[in-house]
């Protein structure tokens, strides 16, 4: 692989949108915004990254990448895709052991870039049943995982986005995630531990609208 032309380090969705709008970027990533020039139509003609490499990432092109969900792991990261989803309709969760080589400007392979597993989410939207994809993770310190999902493709009227947990997930692929809550209407893109023992907060995003927040329990094995 070759070096990536630019990584934009920003959190947050407005910053993150500013950043890929103030480039010219044409992959987004809440969280991670990564730069990638004239991407084709072809996989096997994409920049740096060859058809075999983004099969071992579980996708066939970079084309409407969309990175939302971003944590600590062990020394790295683990990033979770809100699109594309695998040929299944399974969520990936990728793998980026080594992020200062990334942002120092080495390629994804020395990185440590790979595909972490897959994990299948349903969720409600305009009244239709549809393949959601991750719109936050947060690794809790029990090695446990949260993560929260939207729908993965359009932009659907309504959608009752959820929360999840997952108690286990390294080994048996995809993960075997337990859904915890179904938020009516309300799109759920944020998670962080709270000041409050015990406590986890959620933020969902509401278009112009003033965001929302809430704090529920954290999940115990």
């Amino acid at each position: 692989m070759q070096p990536l032309p630019l990584l934009c380090d920003y959190l947050g969705d407005p910053l993150t949108s500013g950043c890929c709008a103030d480039y010219g970027a044409n992959t987004h990533m809440d969280g991670i915004c990564t730069i990638f020039s004239g991407i084709p139509q072809d996989p096997k003609e994409v920049e740096g990254l060859s058809h075999d490499e983004l099969s071992g990432l579980g996708i066939t092109s970079l084309e409407n990448l969309d990175i939302e969900g971003m944590t600590s792991f062990k020394e790295g990261l683990l990033l979770g895709l809100k699109a594309p989803l695998d040929k299944d309709g399974n969520a990936l969760v990728w793998r980026l052991e080594r992020p200062a080589v990334l942002l120092a400007g080495g390629s994804t392979q020395d990185a440590g870039l790979s595909l972490w597993n897959r994990v299948s989410v349903k969720l409600h939207a305009d009244d239709a049943l549809v393949p959601g994809g991750i719109s936050e993770l947060l690794s809790l310190p029990d090695g446990s995982l949260m993560f929260a999902a939207t729908a993965s493709e359009g932009d659907p009227n309504r959608q009752d986005g959820s929360l999840w947990w997952a108690a286990a997930p390294e080994g048996k692929s995809p993960v075997m995630a337990r859904r915890l809550e179904e938020f009516r209407d309300l799109k759920p893109e944020g998670l962080a531990v709270s000041p409050t023992p015990g406590r986890i907060v959620v933020t969902f995003d509401r278009g112009s609208k003033t965001p929302k927040w809430a704090e529920r329990s954290r999940p115990t094995r």
